[in-house]
């Protein structure tokens, strides 16, 4: 397990550092100023929505392919799943298009067009990511950022500097990411079994399910547009240095992808036997955790030199470079305990029972509007990255008490 777990936490961050070279080489090439804050700023209601589509897939994908296996009605499921991700896509993408045209009123005609078309194109992804999770490819299911990252840096390097060739791109790591997903799992539907149940009590089921998830990755989602929001206010290329840093911390959890991800296939299948260990579950988190904030603790120290080293090529001066690094390390803080976070988010969603992470990250998103209003006073650009930490940090702990409760009632009901 261990081997196969370092298997894809490599492939994981090879497919992650090409979309992160991706904005490296953004990063580099249009700098950080009202340029970017333009493209990037009407693209953050845009990534609340996709936020939302990969929650929702992430949670209910794989469990339900499990179930739908197990049931002889997997192919009915693949294609309801599939055509439900689309029409879900086609409200939020609608909405998203009209908050970026309100916060950023001097966004072209090209670029809400453009960007009006990743939605569908990433709650797709999700799709196929979930069901070759669901069939145990978990090594290729890591690949999309890969062929994301490679073709969008192609195109944004072939076209000239603009506004239009920036959103471009954009699409085009959604569309890269989707085709290499959907080569990978080109064979799957014809190894489903062939309709001999009604899937129809399953599939109430889903949506049921996906409704209570989408309002709660709603809410999570929202963690960095309004930390976008608030770097409005604070002065031209904030709003970019977000963006940047916001990539770049991710690196943590990602560094721990594959065993998230193996962890939450088994817990799947064990919940679906209702066999979940609550020991089980805490040690991951603790495992996770811990190792997190290692890591973490080791870049943040590192991160002048990284960032002098990836984005100082290119139009960001010294000052600017200095900004992004502080801002880096402030969300470094909360990163590891984010990856802890993340195995109680799988235990909830295995369960099928995701309410309580609705609650919670209402409470999280509310924690993190206080501490943005209370550290940009203090610190500055710099208060955005350290009021996400405390948020994500207040999360975990909610997410740990909340889960080891809601186990002690399930063993007690069960008991009696």
């Amino acid at each position: 397990m261990l081997k196969r777990a370092t298997k894809i936490t490599l492939l994981s961050l090879l497919a992650r550092a090409m979309q992160l070279l991706f904005f490296l080489v953004i990063g580099n090439f249009y700098g950080a100023s009202t340029f970017t804050d333009t493209v990037l700023l009407y693209q953050a209601p845009i990534l609340v929505t996709i936020a939302v589509m990969i929650g929702v897939t992430d949670v209910v994908i794989m469990p339900t392919m499990h179930k739908a296996v197990d049931s002889r009605c997997s192919r009915e499921v693949y294609k309801s799943l599939l055509l439900y991700t689309q029409i879900a896509a086609i409200p939020l993408a609608i909405v998203a298009s009209l908050v970026g045209i309100a916060i950023t009123p001097e966004a072209s005609f090209e670029i809400v067009v453009l960007l009006f078309f990743m939605p569908f194109l990433a709650s797709a992804s999700g799709f196929y990511f979930g069901l070759l999770n669901a069939n145990d490819k978990y090594n290729v299911a890591t690949l999309g950022p890969l062929y994301g990252g490679i073709g969008a840096s192609i195109i944004l390097l072939c076209l000239p500097i603009s506004t239009t060739a920036l959103a471009v791109s954009l699409l085009a790591f959604e569309i890269f990411k989707l085709a290499g997903l959907k080569f990978h799992s080109r064979h799957i539907f014809k190894s489903l079994s062939v309709n001999s149940e009604n899937p129809s009590e399953l599939l109430i089921s889903v949506k049921r399910i996906a409704k209570i998830q989408a309002i709660g990755s709603f809410i999570v989602a929202l963690n960095p547009f309004i930390d976008d929001l608030f770097a409005i206010n604070i002065g031209n290329g904030a709003v970019s240095l977000v963006e940047y840093a916001s990539r770049l911390w991710n690196i943590v959890p990602l560094l721990l992808a594959g065993n998230i991800m193996i962890f939450f296939s088994n817990i799947s299948k064990s919940a679906a036997q209702n066999s979940l260990n609550i020991n089980q579950v805490h040690f991951a988190a603790l495992a996770v955790g811990l190792i997190g904030v290692v890591i973490s603790i080791l870049i943040a120290v590192a991160s002048p030199y990284i960032i002098s080293s990836i984005y100082g090529f290119g139009k960001m001066t010294i000052s600017t470079l200095e900004n992004l690094s502080s801002l880096f390390r402030m969300f470094l803080l909360g990163a590891g305990i984010f990856a802890a976070g993340q195995i109680y988010v799988k235990a909830f969603s295995a369960m099928r029972h995701t309410t309580p992470l609705t609650i919670i990250a209402v409470l999280t998103i509310l924690m993190n509007i206080i501490g943005n209003y209370i550290f940009i006073a203090l610190f500055g650009l710099k208060g955005i990255g350290l009021a996400t930490s405390i948020a994500y940090t207040f999360s975990t702990i909610l997410l740990g008490f909340t889960f080891h409760f809601y186990m002690l009632k399930i063993q007690s009901n069960m008991s009696n």
